[in-house]
């Protein structure tokens, strides 16, 4: 029963080094994933559901904090729940499918037994040995998705930038993100602003 629910793997995001702007100490590298890095850093297929991944680092080198609010990305975020929704129910869905015909087929394999229990007049027995296994295996695999899709849910969030968030980035910092957009609204040009906490000062960069 185990090996028929999905086992999370932890999502990570390696360091990039392309892309690479730099100025006055502050130096950022972006990167539109491809369906197999997608892949391999969340454990899903992302572009196929809707989304287009784009990572993000931002390395401060200067004496100064910077900021960054999610605003100040030139294109249109998506909030990682969502799109965590969309990538965890599409490997649910079959679990789903395979509880419901996990019932199906306990139906059918103890209905010999069922019968004979009935005719001998444990009617209880009988119960017990048609209903039991299905509706156990269904609670225990209904557990195990829920479990693994809060894990799936809060790990995204950590990696992701989501509408309204406000980034402090620090000296001697770098940040390692990632931003969703819907491929609809996907722009390979788009602009980035961190702001200097101390005086305001706009430092924008055209990706």
């Amino acid at each position: 029963m185990g090996s028929c629910v999905k086992q999370h793997q932890p999502l990570f995001l390696p360091e990039i080094e392309v892309n690479r702007q730099e100025y006055n100490g502050l130096k950022i590298h972006t990167k539109a994933l491809s369906e197999l890095e997608a892949k391999m850093y969340f454990d899903r297929y992302v572009l196929s559901k809707g989304y287009h991944p784009i990572q993000i680092s931002i390395e401060n080198l200067s004496n100064r904090i910077y900021t960054l609010h999610a605003n100040d990305i030139g294109l249109p975020l998506e909030r990682s729940k969502k799109v965590a929704r969309t990538l965890h129910e599409s490997i649910t869905k079959p679990l789903v499918v395979w509880g419901v015909g996990s019932y199906v087929v306990g139906e059918l394999l103890t209905l010999p037994f069922t019968i004979i229990a009935a005719v001998s007049g444990a009617v209880g027995i009988a119960l017990a040995i048609a209903f039991a296994p299905p509706i156990i295996t269904t609670i225990a695999i209904s557990s195990s998705v829920s479990q693994e899709r809060r894990k799936f849910y809060k790990e995204l969030r950590k990696l992701s930038i989501n509408p309204y968030d406000y980034l402090i980035i620090k000296p001697s910092e770098r940040i390692n993100k990632v931003i969703f957009v819907r491929k609809e609204h996907y722009y390979p040009h788009f602009y980035i602003d961190l702001v200097a906490q101390d005086t305001g000062e706009k430092v924008s960069f055209k990706i």
